[in-house]
């Protein structure tokens, strides 16, 4: 169910040549990311459902490890343009967000 929606202009997607080096960066900052982060669902950290929200307190869902590890990618020079989120569910039925690069070998 969507809440709250707004327009958004689509943009031109990018695409990052998946080096040895780009691999290696991508694997790491999402093992650091997945490691230092406790998952907590939103409701039982704000009370209420899909806050979208870089983490500060240690504590997030799906989506904001993806933001987070989008960030992380943007800061290391990688283009914001070849860096998306989607959301999706699992085979049980529950949302979930994940983040996709897109690279000249695909998604």
């Amino acid at each position: 169910m969507v809440v709250h929606a707004v327009p958004v202009s689509a943009k031109p997607v990018a695409r990052v040549a998946l080096t040895s080096e780009r691999m290696s960066e991508l694997r790491q900052i999402n093992s650091h990311v997945n490691s230092t982060i406790v998952e907590v669902s939103d409701m039982e950290q704000y009370g209420r459902e899909d806050v979208w929200t870089l983490p500060t307190s240690g504590k997030r869902d799906c989506e904001d490890f993806a933001l987070l590890k989008r960030k992380l990618l943007v800061q290391r020079g990688w283009p914001a343009a070849a860096l998306s989120i989607a959301v999706g569910t699992t085979s049980s039925g529950e949302p979930h967000a994940v983040l996709v690069v897109t690279t000249g070998n695909g998604e």
